[in-house]
């Protein structure tokens, strides 16, 4: 009987870590799909064998998850990213002309283990407005950025809205439902599918391929452009700024709480270095704050280290997932803003801002030139009838060319996009 209760206990004991550290999904009828609870809860406990960043839980779906756009839209047809316009109800949005596919990079950043799979289906609100089928499979092992294919069918340009900017924020338009199946585990010792991925991440390959002949020399600044975009994406390493240093701030407070765990200090030390990780002020990372007074509630009720070690040990690293998985989403959030600040926009108030701007700012050479145009014009209406009309030619082909090359630069939206 002892023996038969102690194997139990290490059943107990089996079945726990595996629900925190890799859940390995078992039932008598087979494999089963995961449902928005489960991913909810994933995210919650960072399990390492689904990771996605940034999660929405509003796009968590009864039997899925929503993915979503980026601005990086790229026209099959017409061999370059599409303009993105803005309407004045907030809707941020782009054209899909007739008969064309466009390739659309994912906003979401997916992580899978061996011990899952995934597909992609269409959205019946996509699908009834004109959009074609989306499917497609996502293989175990895989990391990264999702590239969609979407065609447009139809005889008529189609509007893709990628977000809505509310009240509450922006939210983004979900483009197709990711669906998740855990493979299928014959046995306690399997691991899982063993990937082989040819795909890259985002895939790189096939972005690659857009830009491996140049376009035609009068589409060369859409082609350059396009071409550092892609170069960018590839060799992206994330920008230190003030979200990155709170970070580092929190891991050094932790760093030191485990330092006083492991010499088997007295529990005032390890309070003292909460009071300090309590201190920092968190801004939007509620998730890691949730889990520092987690560990805070742990220690208080603490009254010997020796016996909680454990309990304690595994708040810590509960708060390190959530430091990494912070660190991936500010990441993915510098590539988002980097597609931004590279793809085609319309004419809107930025523009216009920006505009005014470079005037101002090189506000002498624009006052040169306004009284050279000045001075030739009176010469020219004080001789009709002469050769002055040449001279006045000649004057304005020479100031020309700074206003063209800044309209081509910032204005890059071509008049089929209007």
């Amino acid at each position: 009987m002892n023996l038969k209760k102690k194997k139990e206990v290490n059943k107990t004991k089996v079945s726990k870590q595996e629900r925190s550290h890799r859940l390995k999904w078992k039932k008598k009828e087979g494999v089963f799909q995961l449902t928005g609870t489960n991913i909810r809860n994933m995210r919650t406990e960072l399990d390492s064998n689904f990771m996605i960043a940034p999660y929405q839980k509003e796009n968590a779906t009864g039997c899925g998850y929503n993915l979503t756009a980026t601005e990086f839209i790229y026209s099959i047809t017409k061999r370059r990213l599409l303009t993105i316009h803005k309407s004045k109800q907030g809707d941020t949005y782009v054209k899909i002309y007739p008969n064309d596919t466009v390739l659309i990079l994912t906003r979401e950043y997916i992580k899978l283990s061996g011990n899952m799979a995934g597909a992609f289906y269409s959205r019946v609100q996509m699908v009834s407005s004109g959009f074609g089928h989306i499917s497609t499979t996502l293989d175990p092992g895989w990391r990264g950025m999702l590239l969609f294919s979407i065609n447009n069918p139809t005889k008529r340009k189609l509007r893709l809205n990628i977000s809505r900017s509310t009240d509450r924020g922006v939210v983004f338009k979900g483009i197709a439902t990711m669906v998740l199946t855990p493979v299928r585990i014959e046995d306690e010792e399997t691991k899982g599918v063993d990937p082989s991925l040819d795909n890259p991440a985002m895939r790189l390959d096939v972005l690659k391929k857009l830009v491996s002949e140049p376009k035609r020399f009068w589409a060369d600044r859409q082609y350059q452009n396009l071409k550092k975009l892609i170069y960018d994406l590839e060799h992206f390493e994330t920008i230190e700024n003030s979200k990155m240093k709170r970070l580092t701030d929190i891991k050094a407070h932790l760093t030191n709480i485990e330092m006083e765990i492991a010499s088997y200090k007295s529990i005032e030390d390890i309070q003292a270095y909460l009071v300090e990780l309590k201190r920092i002020d968190y801004g939007a990372f509620e998730e890691v704050q949730c889990k520092v007074k987690n560990l805070d509630d742990t220690v208080c009720k603490t009254t010997d280290i020796s016996k909680d070690v454990n309990e304690i040990k595994n708040k810590i690293e509960s708060i390190y997932r959530e430091y990494d998985y912070q660190l991936l989403c500010e990441k993915i959030n510098q590539i988002h803003l980097l597609i931004q600040q590279q793809v085609p926009h319309v004419w809107g108030y930025h523009k216009m801002r920006r505009l005014l701007g470079f005037l101002l700012k090189h506000w002498k050479i624009w006052v040169v030139y306004g009284m050279a145009i000045i001075i030739v014009a009176y010469t020219y209406n004080s001789n009709i009838g002469s050769n002055d009309m040449n001279i006045f030619i000649s004057v304005v082909a020479a100031i020309m060319p700074p206003f063209i090359t800044y309209f081509l630069e910032i204005f890059g939206a071509t008049n089929e996009d209007l």
